[in-house]
Order: structure tokens, then C-alpha cells, then sequence
């Protein structure tokens, strides 16, 4: 700074600022100080500052390269896989199954829409979208690739179906992961397969809040029976009793590459920790994804079958366990959820 103000002439203050431009683009930083920022617009003298025009600044001090569009802020992303999920979370969130997308992110299809909260006037800005292929790897370059968009400002989210163990579920209920834990990993010896799984916990915050969670007394089944009537008027459901109603789990969710499809969940189950509830093909990748960001993440799963070989009859479950498990999602962030920032008014 001392420098570049006791710069002898406005030729020596530009190749002072280019240099420190160069610097500050090879660093990786986001920000610096705007009363730092303030003093180059004031002693940069009008006819040489081009090269500060390289740098835009947003409202809270972030630094932009010139033609780099600033994020767009929303609060939490709702992502979902496939088209089954991104019909339930539609009807969950009030969205028309028929309106087209906000916006297209790389291919990605992107809904904006709110989550009313139930303790205060400001809603939660919400971004819908999906992924269109399952596995891990396709979820997390999704991640990346709306991360790099938007700037989410509370928790990201993955909401879909998965694999339920019998013994502890049935199709229809939802399971939120109280941690991810990726199976795929190992070592194969002469005596076999030693596992090394890869644990994602969730954030402390983000645990107490679910800990907390009770779905039940905050008006979920209601909730969740106005968006299945819904879904009855467009598309085949299970038969259910009049008196049938999901049930809320909290447990570890297992996620892999392969569909499971040789009745082995409750062998995993016993293998890896007596809390697993589920199996699934996306959730590392997404937690891994986010956590790399610092960014909180949760994952509501419908169960939508057991795994087991003969898979007839389930794929009619589909749709509506990803809808209990989407309602599920809308009612934790409009009951239970607590800000990460206070909300601008």
C-alpha cells in the first residue's frame, strides 16, 4: 500500500497495481477488506484505472474478477436424482410438476421457490433441481457445478429414495442420515475383502437440530396425505389402508456404487453398524462434495424396497417414498431447522 501511494508518477501506480492484482488472482482469495478496497478507488487516479476495473466488488467485501457474474444467494438447494424424486419434491414444495425451470446450470434444470417457517416472517429461498443420472460421481460434479452458481447460504440437501433394511423399516418411511458411511472402500486379500469404510458425519448443529426433530407432533402426516392425493390424480400409487401412515427413522444411511439387489442389507447391517437403515448409490459423493465446501448437508431417503432380488411390485413405491421423504424435508426446514445466519429483513 505504502508503495503504491508513494508511487512517483501514474505509470509506476499501474504496474504497482497490475502486480498486485496478478498476486491477489494467484492466491485463491475471496476477500479482502473493503476499507482496503475503498483506499485503491481513492489515490487510483481515474485515467489509469483500467486494471482496477479488473475487480468488482459484491456489498459484503467479495472480490470478483471482471465478467465473473457474482453468486446468486439462496439459502438451502434441494437435490434430487431422478425423475421420481424431482416429481415428489415438486408436489412438496408447491412447485407446478408442469412449469418450466428458473434457469439451466450446465444441463442442470434449476426451480426457485421458499419454505415458510413456522418462528419467523422471512421464508427460506430454496433451489430445486436434479442430477438425471444416479452414482456418486454424477452427484458430486453436480454439487461442484451449483456451487460454483450459487452461493447457498444455510445447508444443501438430498432427497430421494433408497433401499430400507427390512427388520427396521417398511416401504413408504423415511430416513434421515444421522451419518454416511461409504462401503466401498477396501483392501482384497488372499483371505478376502477388508473393509475400510469412509464415515461422513454431519455437522454438529445439523445433528442437534435432527436429534430434536419429532415429525409427528409438527403435522408431517398431515402434511404428507395432501401432497399423496396429489399424487394419486396423476400417477399410479401403492393400495394403502386409510389408517396407513410413514414412519420417521433417524439412522446411518450406507451409500455405494451398485443397486443391491441380493437381499444382503441386513448382512451389511451386521457388518458395519447395528444404526444402518439404508443403502443408497449417491450420498458420499454429495457429503463429500459439501464438506469439502464447509457446507452443512442433511439427506432425507424414502424407502422405496428392501434390495432384495425379486424387486416386482416395489418401483410403484417409488414416487411416493420420495414424496414422504421430500414433505419430511419441507417440514424439518419449516419447524425444526435453525439458521446458520440471522435473516436480513
Amino acid at each position: 500500500m505504502d508503495r503504491l501511494r508513494n508511487a512517483s508518477n501514474d505509470s509506476e501506480k499501474t504496474i504497482l497495481l497490475w502486480d498486485f492484482l496478478t498476486k491477489f488472482m494467484k492466491s485463491g482469495l475471496e476477500k479482502v477488506d473493503p476499507v482496503i478496497f475503498e483506499a485503491f478507488e481513492a489515490f487510483i487516479s481515474p485515467k489509469y484505472q483500467e486494471a482496477f476495473r479488473l475487480l468488482k466488488r459484491s456489498k459484503d467485501g467479495t472480490i470478483l474478477v471482471a465478467g465473473t457474474p457474482a453468486k446468486k444467494e439462496i439459502d438451502v438447494l434441494i437435490l434430487t436424482i431422478v425423475l421420481q424424486e424431482l416429481t415428489a419434491a415438486k408436489i412438496a414444495l408447491n412447485i407446478p410438476l408442469d412449469q418450466e425451470p428458473d434457469e439451466q446450470v450446465e444441463g442442470l434444470r434449476c426451480w426457485g421457490t421458499e419454505i415458510s417457517r413456522s418462528n419467523e416472517d422471512r421464508p427460506l429461498r430454496v433451489l430445486l433441481s436434479m442430477v438425471g443420472i444416479p452414482r456418486t460421481t454424477p452427484c458430486a460434479l453436480a454439487c461442484e457445478t451449483l456451487f460454483y452458481k450459487y452461493k447457498i447460504e444455510e445447508a444443501s440437501v438430498l432427497v430421494g429414495i433408497a433401499a430400507g433394511v427390512e427388520e427396521k423399516v417398511k416401504c413408504g418411511d423415511v430416513v434421515a442420515a444421522k451419518s454416511i458411511i461409504d462401503y466401498e472402500g477396501g483392501r482384497i486379500e488372499e483371505t478376502g475383502k477388508r473393509n475400510r469404510p469412509d464415515p461422513y458425519p454431519l455437522k454438529y448443529k445439523i445433528r442437534m437440530d435432527l436429534a430434536n426433530y419429532e415429525p409427528t407432533r409438527l403435522r408431517w402426516h398431515e402434511q404428507f396425505q395432501t401432497a399423496f392425493e396429489k399424487l394419486q390424480s396423476i400417477e399410479e400409487v401403492p393400495g394403502l389402508e386409510d389408517d396407513w401412515k410413514p414412519d420417521y427413522h433417524w439412522g446411518v444411511i450406507l451409500s455405494g456404487e451398485k443397486v443391491i439387489a441380493d437381499g444382503s442389507l441386513q448382512i451389511k447391517r451386521e457388518e458395519y453398524t447395528d444404526e444402518m437403515r439404508a443403502l443408497e448409490m449417491e450420498g458420499s459423493g454429495f457429503a463429500a462434495a459439501w464438506h469439502k465446501h464447509d457446507i452443512p448437508w442433511l439427506i432425507f431417503r424414502g424407502i422405496s424396497d428392501y434390495g432384495e432380488q425379486s424387486k416386482k411390485g416395489t418401483k410403484v413405491w417409488q414416487t411416493t417414498a420420495a414424496l414422504a421423504a421430500a414433505t419430511a424435508t419441507v417440514n424439518f426446514f419449516s419447524n425444526t431447522y435453525t439458521r446458520r445466519k440471522a435473516p436480513v429483513f
